[in-house]
């Protein structure tokens, strides 16, 4: 939805609206995990069941042992290829419109503004190499998950 500047009220009905399905999300995705680990009468698998990390680290293991992880989820495949096709299709909005750590981000943002008023800034020489931090953190977890080979 593009908004020309003087439609400020069509602008707040967009970001409440964001904002809005943005912690349904969040609260869904909360319950869901609760209910999962909290049933009753069935075992739950572990709450690695949600994140579609484990079935690249899976696949992985699968392509190089020859052997699946045995405590992982079929789940985690089907959420890492649900990730995988929204991504896609909706591009960079699933982080800041779909994703329940968008959600959280989004939250604690607007907390932080409020409790700090004034927004800090950053100066570019440090702005410019922590741009890069998100790569090597990304890095670094890849590597470590491949040597570990296990959830």
């Amino acid at each position: 939805m593009a908004f020309q500047k003087s439609d400020k009220i069509a602008q707040k009905r967009s970001r409440l609206i964001r904002l809005i399905i943005l912690v349904l999300i969040l609260v869904f995705t909360t319950v869901s995990a609760l209910l999962h680990q909290y049933s009753k009468g069935t075992k739950p698998v572990g709450v690695d069941a949600f994140c579609p990390f484990g079935a690249i680290e899976s696949a992985f293991t699968l392509i190089t042992t020859g052997e699946m992880i045995k405590r992982i989820a079929a789940s985690t495949f089907i959420l890492l290829a649900a990730t995988i096709l929204v991504a896609i299709i909706f591009r960079r909005s699933f982080c800041g419109n779909i994703c329940a750590f968008g959600a959280l981000n989004e939250l604690f943002g607007k907390l932080g503004s409020k409790i700090f008023r004034k927004r800090p800034t950053v100066t570019p020489a440090i702005d410019k190499p922590a741009r890069y931090l998100k790569y090597a953190v990304l890095l670094i977890i890849v590597v470590l998950s491949a040597i570990r080979g296990n959830l």
